[in-house]
């Protein structure tokens, strides 16, 4: 190899060989020395101290980009890898913006979605805040977006109106009004309107009440609650025979439900949001059904012991099936708290027959205890409001009306009638209802005098009593009626 013939007086910044070589070492005079040259005529060192280095680098300077069109280029060449952006605290992740998420891309569009995600103290991904589908463009919030702290009022407040269920805060009491009555075993009893109440227990020996309470505020969450229902078993259910059961119903009138096209392939889904209090832990369950009980989803809910909690199930929509979008029952949804293998089905799929629970659903009443329900919400879709949001019902003047489509009456006796007298041959009495009923009610009608008389020219509009020639009734009576048009 030739000997280096370095020049006697070089200036800073000359290179040798002046023109570079191949393969050959080119130096650089800094004022000092003769140094390896680096970039931009430096030493390697000092070049990795003033520039980036292409192959990975840390800068201690900010960056910014300035020209027309400025972008910056994230590429990868695997089809299941991260693209992302993140941010640090002393090196440890606190958010990261992917670009790209690594699902993988296998056609149509799929893969390398978009995502945010934050991490905790230890660096640990604890949420996904938002991720968009690149094949679908959807946004997913992981949680629902507020604005200075509070829920979106507006959209919530809408849902109100959207509530397939009727009196889902059991403040319309027409019948009973509120108050604690025993139960019959085997017997459907209508509990507030539209709510009816059952159990069945072959060994006849448990004991059960049911009652329409007055609310108030449910704790820790604070929500108010008008009303609640009550299923309390005085005497307990130590054993569930085959055909056992105890629930609390609502049955939703076609017309109501009739948006969620179920029966169809465009079914939609559903979701039912309650308060649920009990003074035992368990398994119960939420189940929707047909009006001939031949399609059915059971859903498991967790309860834990003595608290007020809220729950939500969302339940996919039935693609198959009768169901009624008219007058008749379009959906039944059940409560249930016990229930024997008669009625069992795994949970989580659409069902044949009628089934109520599942094979690890509780005996709520194995010991004596009572369940509180209210705030029941129905609402199409896969959203429910939150529980702070979740009193939101209609108004009670128009849920009142709304329950008089299916029992209106006046009882006890207390209605003064005044009844039209045609040559002392005849009396006559009309009733005009509020609101058009469901279809033509049941209607019974009694006097002060104690006699039933007739019913003429029923209608879901109303009727009209007219009383034979003889009759000792005044011209002026008291009279209590009732009209059942419920489900």
């Amino acid at each position: 190899m030739a000997a280096m013939d370095f020049p006697a007086s070089p200036a800073v910044g000359d290179r040798y060989p002046t023109t570079a070589v191949a393969g050959q070492t080119q130096y650089v005079w800094d004022g000092e020395k003769w140094a390896t040259a680096g970039s931009a005529g430096i030493d390697q060192a000092a070049a990795d101290a003033r520039y980036v280095n292409v192959a990975g680098d840390t800068m201690t300077g900010d960056l910014k980009i300035q020209k027309i069109g400025a972008a910056i280029v994230l590429d990868t060449a695997a089809t299941n890898d991260n693209t992302a952006v993140y941010s640090t605290r002393a090196a440890v992740p606190r958010w990261g913006l992917f670009l790209g998420t690594s699902a993988a891309e296998s056609g149509n569009n799929t893969g390398s979605d978009f995502a945010l995600f934050s991490y905790n103290d230890a660096g640990t991904n604890n949420h996904t805040p938002l991720q968009i589908g690149r094949n679908t463009g959807i946004a997913d919030f992981e949680k629902k977006p507020t604005v200075a702290g509070q829920v979106w009022a507006a959209p919530i407040d809408a849902l109100a109106y959207s509530g397939m269920q009727v009196n889902g805060g059991m403040e319309v009491n027409q019948e009973r009004g509120l108050g604690s009555f025993p139960l019959t075993n085997g017997a459907l009893v209508r509990l507030a309107d539209v709510w009816p109440v059952s159990y069945s227990h072959a060994a006849g020996t448990s004991v059960f009440a049911a009652s329409a309470t007055a609310g108030g505020l449910l704790t820790p969450s604070n929500v108010f609650a008008p009303n609640m229902l009550v299923l309390g078993a005085s005497t307990a259910m130590t054993s569930v025979a085959a055909g056992d059961w105890a629930y609390l119903a609502h049955f939703i009138e076609g017309y109501r439900v009739a948006r969620l096209a179920w029966g169809t392939a465009s079914a939609q889904p559903v979701t039912i949001g309650f308060f649920i209090y009990s003074g035992v832990a368990g398994t119960m369950t939420v189940s929707t059904h047909n009006s001939a009980n031949d399609r059915s989803y059971v859903a498991e809910v967790a309860i834990t012991a003595a608290a007020w909690q809220y729950k939500t199930v969302t339940i996919p929509g039935c693609t198959d099936g009768n169901w009624f979008i008219d007058q008749r029952n379009g959906m039944s949804v059940f409560f249930s708290f016990a229930c024997g293998t008669n009625f069992q089905t795994p949970a989580g799929s659409w069902a044949t027959g009628n089934k109520l629970g599942t094979p690890g659903s509780s005996n709520f009443f194995a010991t004596t205890n009572s369940i509180y329900l209210t705030n029941v919400v129905i609402l199409p879709g896969t959203e429910a409001p939150p529980a702070a949001r979740s009193g939101l019902m209609r108004p009670y003047d128009q849920e009142l009306l709304t329950c008089k489509r299916y029992w209106y009456g006046c009882t006890p006796l207390g209605h003064y009638a005044y009844i039209v007298v045609a040559g002392d041959t005849s009396r006559h009495y009309q009733q005009l209802f509020p609101v058009q009923m469901r279809a033509t009610p049941t209607v019974v009608v009694n006097w002060n005098t104690g006699s039933t008389v007739g019913v003429e020219s029923l209608s879901p509009h109303g009727f009209a009593v007219n009383t034979s020639a003889g009759d000792t009734l005044a011209a002026r009576n008291v009279i209590s009626w009732t009209a059942d048009a419920r489900l």
